[in-house]
């Protein structure tokens, strides 16, 4: 599977973190791209992203059914409505930023980024991400999606998962590739 620049460097970074939580934990673990059921999932331990084919330029890590287990678990029973107006590449980068620009005392850890939408009854729905995560979800995807929000009664989270999808064109009306999604966890406000 080809991946574009930018997509590739996204799962590049992707990898990276999940190797340095290995290293941290002195773990024997392989990182890299994860055959998993029927999928090849890249993953830091707070996402995944799923592949139906094997990308080129990752390394192959260890095989574990978990990944693609843990998303088709969550899916099963998702309630997820599309986002309508989703914070962009451009507002996570704003947001990187201003917080690398703020002073040492009370910055936050990382930067966050907040993202709303409305539930199937018209009610108000809002999350909280790592912005590096959620740019990085966006570019490994590439730059046609779909992104949904929302949660799970299989997988219980205080705060709603984003659930990102490759569109199969530009036009918001196209297909979506619904084989191959991208899930983040949340982080609190």
């Amino acid at each position: 599977m080809k991946l574009t620049k930018k997509q590739l460097s996204a799962l590049q970074r992707i990898v990276g973190r999940e190797q340095t939580r290995y290293d941290e934990i002195q773990s024997e673990a392989l990182a890299g791209v994860h055959p998993s059921e029927k999928h090849f999932a890249i993953t830091d331990g707070t996402m995944v992203v799923l592949f139906t084919e094997q990308p080129e330029g990752i390394p192959v890590g260890d095989r574990t059914e978990t990944y693609d287990k843990y998303v088709q678990d969550y899916l099963k029973d998702a309630n997820a409505p599309l986002v309508v107006s989703p914070p962009t590449v451009d507002d996570c980068k704003k947001i990187i930023r201003e917080w690398r620009g703020m002073k040492s005392l009370g910055k936050p850890l990382f930067p966050k980024i907040t993202v709303t939408t409305k539930d199937e009854n018209g009610a108000p729905m809002t999350s909280y991400f790592d912005a590096y995560r959620y740019l990085d979800i966006l570019e490994a995807v590439g730059p046609y999606r779909n992104i949904y929000m929302g949660s799970s009664d299989t997988m219980r989270t205080p705060y709603p998962c984003l659930l990102v999808y490759k569109r199969c064109g530009r036009d918001e009306q196209d297909s979506v590739n619904w084989d191959e999604p991208a899930f983040l966890l949340p982080c609190r406000p």
